[in-house]
């Protein structure tokens, strides 16, 4: 895949197809041949906001596409691409590209607008900075540029009537504060509410909060405080608001730690999902090398989030966070990891830390987990679905604190939810809680049969069958709910069988 740029769309898919891993949410578009010659590889890239504009940048020069026109625009003059090289990276400005580049051993910020052709002479503005740039960010209309003289510059994008250009606000230096400046990976600020609102743009650097990535730990740089690792960024708004006259730093631990088995490049907040990229590596016996490939991947990270809260008792904030969510098609999926994960983390440790009279531990996190679920309707499936991918002898600690499955069968069947109900008849016959003639299962088959629920009637008269080899439970089961006789003069049940094969 070296020859073609890959670009996820599963923003605009519906929400099964985000997570599951058959699903192509991946657009292909090839990058032209005659800029891949000479220029590969490709060394930067950068997508607008609204997904239409791409850019890229190999060895030397740059390149960008439209969606829209699906064409790509390079440079006629190969001599003028050849010319310079992008360092520090590529952005999109709404229609106006921002690159930052060498040439000729100066450094420059150029603009290029995409309804123009590629050429010096078409070049909008350059900005020249002392040191070649390590990162830009885009913030709004700010435009930030760190530089490897570990310099920060804050940029005003400004339209005219005829062109767009770059106005210097201000600057600062992180000299003994950031040691390696290449190590610098990602870079944001934040502007508090009143500056935002009504302050002046070019006051911005001296209230801000410059948040940077340095060799994989988050520091958030504050005026006139100094610098501290700050990981939370839930509670960073409180944190500013009660540090008037404290300038001592915090000691702050990471908050949540999500293992991923690919290399992660977005998170997309509003599906609860990081994307990514991993290699895969092929051997065959009548090649002398090794062939690698990339392939994308996806990682649901809503469970390790609740997990987190729940873990420190933070039950309102979970279910504020996980409202946000609960309309995604696999949001009950979601909570069914969660349950899982804290079942099986605590099954070795319950029986170090529960008492020997089976009250649970003071720090366990099932109970507190559980008190969440009740926050939202899918709770029920989710512990049923929990439990039937777990293994039996987890089941006694966790209805212990769920509550008795006989009386969530009973709450299933009462509200009409009777696949659910049929589930936890499961649990029941696995636990050997129902009676001799299972008048539990008849009552579920009695309540199917009145909504002409014909698939769970033929589940249940299945489950029957299976359960009592002398065939007396079914022949009950068929004589107190007629429900033979029902299928046969159903019509709607009776056109679709004929269809089927």
């Amino acid at each position: 895949m070296d020859d073609r740029v890959l670009i996820y769309r599963g923003a605009d898919q519906p929400d099964m197809s985000v997570i599951n891993p058959e699903s192509d949410v991946w657009q292909h578009i090839k990058i032209p041949q005659s800029y891949l010659a000479t220029n590969w590889p490709i060394q930067y890239s950068s997508l607008s906001s609204d997904g239409r504009l791409i850019a890229i940048a190999g060895r030397r020069g740059l390149i960008h596409y439209s969606s829209t026109s699906g064409r790509w625009k390079t440079f006629d003059d190969e001599q003028q691409e050849q010319a310079f090289v992008v360092k520090g990276g590529l952005l999109w400005f709404h229609h106006v590209l921002i690159a930052a580049v060498e040439v000729s051993k100066t450094y420059q910020i150029r603009l290029y607008s995409r309804d123009m052709d590629l050429s010096n002479q078409n070049v909008l503005h350059r900005e020249v900075v002392p040191s070649h740039v390590v990162i830009l960010s885009l913030v709004d209309n700010s435009l930030l540029v760190y530089t490897a003289n570990n310099t920060l510059y804050h940029f005003l994008i400004v339209p005219t009537a005829e062109t767009i250009k770059l106005h210097l606000c201000g600057s600062i230096t992180f000299d003994g504060i950031i040691s390696a400046p290449s190590a610098v990976r990602m870079l944001s600020w934040m502007i508090p509410t009143a500056q935002k609102h009504l302050g002046d743009p070019v006051d911005d650097l001296s209230v801000a909060t410059v948040l940077l990535v340095v060799g994989g730990q988050l520091i958030m740089l504050r005026p006139r405080k100094g610098i501290r690792v700050w990981l939370n960024a839930l509670t960073i708004e409180a944190s500013l608001r009660c540090e008037k006259g404290d300038d001592k730093p915090e000691n702050v631990k990471e908050s949540v730690n999500i293992p991923l088995d690919f290399y992660p490049l977005s998170v997309l907040m509003d599906k609860g999902i990081i994307i990514g990229a991993e290699h895969e590596a092929a051997t065959r016996s009548n090649l002398s090398f090794v062939m690698f490939r990339h392939a994308t991947s996806s990682h649901l990270f809503l469970h390790h989030i609740l997990h987190f809260l729940l873990g420190n008792r933070q039950v309102k904030e979970a279910v504020a966070f996980a409202s946000h969510y609960k309309d995604l098609v696999y949001f009950s999926h979601a909570l069914e990891v969660l349950l899982h994960t804290v079942v099986e983390s605590e099954a070795t440790l319950g029986s170090e830390s529960d008492s020997e009279d089976g009250e649970i531990a003071p720090d366990a996190v099932l109970p507190t987990v559980v008190e969440f679920l009740d926050y939202f309707d899918a709770a029920l499936d989710v512990v049923v679905g929990c439990a039937r991918k777990t293994e039996l002898n987890r089941w006694r600690r966790l209805f212990s604190i769920v509550g008795n499955p006989k009386s969530l069968f009973e709450t299933c069947l009462a509200t009409q939810r009777l696949k659910t109900a049929g589930s936890y008849l499961l649990v029941l016959h696995n636990l050997e809680q129902l009676d001799e003639h299972n008048d539990d299962a008849v009552r579920l088959l009695q309540s199917a049969v009145d909504g002409k629920d014909w698939q769970l009637c033929r589940e249940l008269l299945r489950f029957l069958h299976s359960v009592d080899d002398t065939g007396f439970a079914l022949r009950n089961a068929l004589l107190k709910t007629n429900v033979v006789s029902l299928i046969d003069n159903d019509s709607e049940f009776s056109s679709k069988s004929s269809g089927s094969p």
